[in-house]
């Protein structure tokens, strides 16, 4: 935020230019398998009850698009899609003025890949990012 260093938790004014990216380490059985990459979140204006949602890449602008998400992670939809997964991947979440109402924004991220049964596994980030204005 406001080129500062790296923080899991920040509080942001409509002033503050918000960079959120996130870094995932990646399972070694998972290495070179194509993934999905997975960016969802809760957000809670104050005294509201809190709305999922999940981030969708736009593929003509490359910025971070906000899609409502109903709480089933069955349900979430590809923020971008990886035709080998590295051992580490960045993510760029999202960067601008943060337009919110005041009130709490968590996001988490993650990946999705295909097992040997064809199965979709989703591994997710056990802290998430915590942004409060």
């Amino acid at each position: 935020m406001n080129e500062q260093a790296f923080q899991a938790v920040a509080t942001v004014t409509p002033a503050d230019w918000v960079t959120v990216s996130g870094q995932i380490l990646t399972d070694p059985a998972h290495w070179n398998q194509p993934a999905e990459i997975i960016v969802y979140g809760r957000y809670q204006a104050d005294h509201s009850a809190p709305v999922g949602f999940m981030l969708v890449k736009d593929q003509a602008n490359g910025k971070s698009q906000v899609q409502p998400w109903n709480g089933e992670l069955a349900q979430l939809v590809a923020f971008e899609t990886v035709t080998t997964l590295a051992k580490k991947h960045w993510i760029p979440i999202y960067e601008d003025f943060l337009k919110l109402a005041a009130g709490q924004l968590e996001l988490f991220f993650g990946y999705r890949v295909s097992n040997a049964a064809s199965e979709r596994l989703l591994v997710q980030n056990q802290h998430r990012i915590e942004i409060a204005n």
